[in-house]
Formats: C-alpha cells, structure tokens, sequence
C-alpha cells in the first residue's frame, strides 16, 4: 500500500507538471498583442512594450547594447544595434529561460512595508423614534388647545385629520405622524446614549438592536416621552454606517488630550497607540494600514542561498515594520485583476464557490444515495425516479435554473440573485444550491440504483436470504456497502471539482466565485490568471482520483491495490 500511495502522488505530482509546462508554454507562445490592453496597444511606443514585456519575464535587456540600442561602429560612430529588436535595447528570451523562471519564482520571499492612513474607522449610529400619541378623530371643544394635523392611515392609505395637544403637538407635520390600529404614531426627536452615561432626568432610554455585518449590535437611545405619549408603543429603527475620523499616532511616553480616546493598533511588527475623538454615538472599529506593494521580491533558492551566506537580501529596504514571509507565487493578474496575484484572485473567488458547491454536494449525495436505493426496492418509486432522472437529463439546464428561479422567487419569495451583504445572505444562497443539486441527485441516483441492482442479482445475496437475513438486513449490510464502492471513487472527485464551481449557476445567480473567472480571462487574455486557474483544476482533477482509490480500499477492504508481481 505504502509503494502504491508513494507511486501514484509522484505519477500526479508528473501529470500535474506536464500540465502546467504545456498550458506555460502554449500561452507563452501567443502573439505579444494579447499581453496588452487596448489603450496600451494604441498608446504604447515599440519601447515601452518591450519595457513591460520585460517586466513579464518575455523580454531581456540587450547584452549587446546594455539597453541604449545604439553600438559604437569600427569609426567610432554611433549606430543602430542590430541584435536588439529595431533598436530598442530588447531581446526575446526563450520559452525555455521564461519556463525556468517560473518555477524557480514560484515560491519567493517578499518584504512589505505597511503604512498607516490619516483616517480611522468608527461605527456612527443613528436612530429614528415614532412614539405612541393620544388624539382625538372628531373636532374638540376647546379648539384653542389642540392642533389640527394630517395622519396618513397604514391601513386605507388615506390622510385622515386628528387633533392633538397645542402643548405637544409644535413641530409635528404630516409627513412625520402616521395612523396604525387605531393608535397615532408621531415622530420624536432622539438621541443615543454613551456606554457610560446615566439617563437625564425627563427622558426615557429604549434599547434598539440592528444587524452590522453578521452580528448584532444594540443601542440605548435617548426619548423625552410627555404625558400625552405611550413609552410602550415606541417604534424605534436603529441604523450603522462606518465613518471616518482623524487621528493622530502617540508617540512613546506621549499622553492623549483632553477628549481624546487611546486605542492599540497593530501595524507590521509593532504596535502603535492612536489618538482620537469619538461622539456618543460614535464606536472604533479599526484604523486602516494600507500595504504598499512589495518593495522587493526574492525567489526562495535565492533567498535560501543568500541566508546560508549569512547576507541579508532584504536590507536596507523599509523601516522596523518592513515585514518579509514566504509566498506561493503564480505570477500577477495581467488584465482582468490588474495588479493583484494570482494566488490572491483565486483566494477571493474560491470561498462562495466553495461554499455554495459543497452545501449542493451533501444534499446532492444524500438524497441521491437514499432515493437510489429505494428505487433498487420499489417499482413505484422507480418508476418516479427514473422519470426524474430522464427529465433532468433531457431538459437543457438553463430551462431548468430559469423555472426553478421563477418558482422560488414567485411561490417562496426568494432572492433570485446572491448577495454575501445582504440582512439574511443565507436565503440568497437558496436557489443557487437547489440548482446545483438537481443535476447531481439525479446522477447519485442513477448510479446507486444500476450498482444496487447490479448487486441484488448476485449469488451471495440469494445465500444470504436463504440464511434466513431479513430484506433490510440483506440491503444494508451487503447490497448497499457493496454498491457504494463505486461511488466512493467518484466522491473525492466530485469534492474537490465543487471549488471550481458551476459556470452556468454562477453566471445565472452572478455569485462572484470560480466559475464565470476562467472564461472571464480567457475572454479577456490575461494569460497568468489562465495558467494559475488551469493548474488549480488539473492539481483538483488529478488528485481527486488519487484519494478515490484511497477511499474504495478503505470502504471494501477485499481491494487491493498491489499485486503479486509488485505496485500496479
């Protein structure tokens, strides 16, 4: 077993760099063209192509010339460098050179230094009160004590005049009161309480509550209720948006000033004190520390080597918070995420495809296993999931995303499209992963009933019954161990493919995830993000296979791997 295991990691670990080396260099040979946006190919002299063709490993300095495009001739003048393309001080490296550079930058050492902006982040909250009033529907007797306003009743939608206190009422307009179940609601002037501070005297506090994120938060807000008004039939609505605030970095022994509050921020390997000034209703989250791009990169031999030597390759670049770690390295986003690291696109699409195909992936395979087997025992029920099975193969998945869609969205009143900030995201990912699981309950299906079948005709099943074992004991100690087999081998792989995502779901539900990215940059020719996507389903696809085997040894011991003659 242990020769196996070893053989077929270095067999994938083979298969996954042939085909990486063959993606490289297939993309390496396109026209330089698609390495440039339009502006740049429109913009751009030959000079500056070269400049950034450089930059992507493409193109070399001159060695020649040294860069100028001008040599010196056997007269002393000076001439047009004829090694360098058109004189522009460049020349093309090889695919072979490019491909060397590759996999020696895969893994490299950064040195980043963060630097720290003026602004902090604080949560400014804010509440709006509509408080409980007595009024009268008809015209009172005493005109000269009451006000005439304009309630908008919830119920018929219609304005309706009531009269309330003169002592009470300035200041009330229409737009601020409203009628609902027979109670006039007006609008109140409000205030929210610091975490320390007492109630004044003459006002009431109302504990209000909102969602920030995923979490809740709740706030005392401040209410001066009168004798004509209901504390108890306060309407409160609490909101959260993040503000900004100066601030100002301490230095040692230094004290804040009157007013100011003291927070500890970490930025790169220290930790700083921060000074500022915050309202009642004001909360510190955080104080941004933005990353500059990296000030210097070495490849990991290199910086191995440089090390060993007991040499630095990192100094004298930044100050005490320059901090260096180790990084897988696939290149940097061309086009599409201009900029950013490969590594680092994937990082960010990879969690909703994840999420969304893993949660489709359990339902998929419980409901799939337990229908097929109950298919393999009743005819009515196969009869059913056999129909279902056809259907879902027969009708085009994009007919089937759009009915499943309509229906949600009409009948249940789901969202019909994912949205990771919304109050309750969970109910966005509802229609996304009932898509997903159609298709694939009626693949587990289908398999489990053919397996299942398959082995119900066996002789060892007839032996097994005539031993007196009851039907149930029969299906679940024999039939369905045996018929899992299969589709054990299949599982891994089906895992892990769930981090590439459903393209069509994806696009249909615009989940921003792995699925729309592959042809989203192939679309748009940005060649490393290609070669990075590429390498992550090959590595998937491959080694899903591999923990396949694994699996079917584990479930059916009777399996082996090896053979006589040695490892197969």
């Amino acid at each position: 077993m242990a020769k196996y295991i070893v053989k077929r990691f270095l067999l994938s670990l083979v298969t996954i760099l042939l085909v990486v080396n063959i993606v490289f260099l297939l993309l390496r040979l396109m026209p330089t063209d698609y390495f440039f946006t339009e502006d740049e190919l429109i913009k751009f002299t030959e000079t500056q192509k070269n400049s950034k063709l450089a930059r992507l490993g493409m193109m070399k300095t001159c060695p020649v010339c040294g860069g100028s495009g001008k040599v010196t001739d056997e007269n002393g003048e000076s001439v047009k460098c004829t090694n360098c393309l058109d004189g522009t001080g460049y020349v093309k490296r090889s695919s072979l050179a490019q491909l060397v550079d590759f996999y020696g930058s895969l893994i490299e050492y950064r040195a980043e230094t963060p630097i720290m902006v003026n602004k902090a982040n604080v949560e400014q909250f804010s509440a709006e009160v509509y408080i409980s009033k007595e009024y009268l529907a008809g015209k009172p007797e005493d005109k000269d004590n009451w006000t005439k306003i304009k309630a908008k009743d919830v119920v018929t939608g219609t304005k309706k005049e009531v009269y309330i206190s003169k002592a009470t009422g300035e200041g009330v307009s229409t737009k601020d009161a409203y009628l609902e179940n027979d109670l006039l609601f007006v609008k109140k002037e409000c205030s929210i309480l610091g975490e320390d501070d007492a109630v004044p005297e003459g006002y009431t506090a109302f504990e209000a509550s909102t969602m920030l994120g995923e979490e809740t938060v709740t706030r005392s807000v401040l209410v001066k209720v009168n004798d004509d008004e209901t504390a108890g039939s306060a309407k409160i609505t609490l909101s959260v948006q993040i503000a900004q605030r100066d601030y100002r970095v301490l230095g040692e022994g230094e004290s804040a000033a009157e007013g100011e509050s003291v927070y500890e921020v970490t930025v790169g390997k220290s930790i700083k004190r921060v000074a500022l000034k915050l309202d009642d209703t004001e909360t510190f989250v955080n104080v941004d520390v933005n990353k500059k791009a990296e000030e210097h990169t070495v490849p990991f031999f290199k910086y191995l080597f440089a090390r060993l030597s007991g040499d630095d390759p990192f100094e004298g670049i930044g100050d005490e918070d320059t901090y260096v770690y180790a990084a897988f390295n696939l290149g940097k986003s061309i086009r599409l995420e201009k900029g950013q690291y490969v590594i680092d696109v994937i990082g960010q699409k990879i969690g909703p495809s994840l999420e969304i195909g893993l949660i489709a992936l359990a339902i998929s395979l419980v409901l799939g296993v337990v229908l097929g087997v109950l298919q393999a025992k009743n005819r009515v029920i196969d009869t059913i999931g056999t129909g279902y099975t056809v259907l879902v193969n027969a009708v085009p998945r994009l007919v089937i995303y759009t009915i499943i869609m309509m229906m949600g969205a009409s009948i249940l009143g789901l969202p019909m499209r994912y949205d990771a900030n919304a109050a309750k995201p969970w109910l966005t990912k509802v229609l996304p992963v009932v898509c997903l699981s159609v298709a694939s309950t009626a693949g587990y299906m289908l398999w489990t009933r053919r397996y299942m079948v398959d082995e119900l005709n066996k002789d060892y099943i007839r032996l097994a019954k005539l031993k007196g074992l009851s039907d149930g004991q029969v299906m679940f100690r024999h039939v369905l161990k045996n018929a899992f087999v299969p589709l054990a081998q299949y599982l891994p792989y089906s895992i892990l493919l769930t981090v590439g995502g459903s393209l069509l779901v994806e696009k249909f539900f615009s989940i921003p995830g792995m699925g729309p990215e592959l042809t989203f940059a192939i679309s748009r020719n940005d060649l490393n993000l290609v070669q990075g996507i590429v390498m992550l389903y090959a590595t998937m696809g491959i080694f899903g296979v591999f923990l396949g085997d694994l699996l079917m040894t584990i479930i059916d011991p009777r399996i082996k791997l090896t053979g006589k003659e040695g490892v197969r």
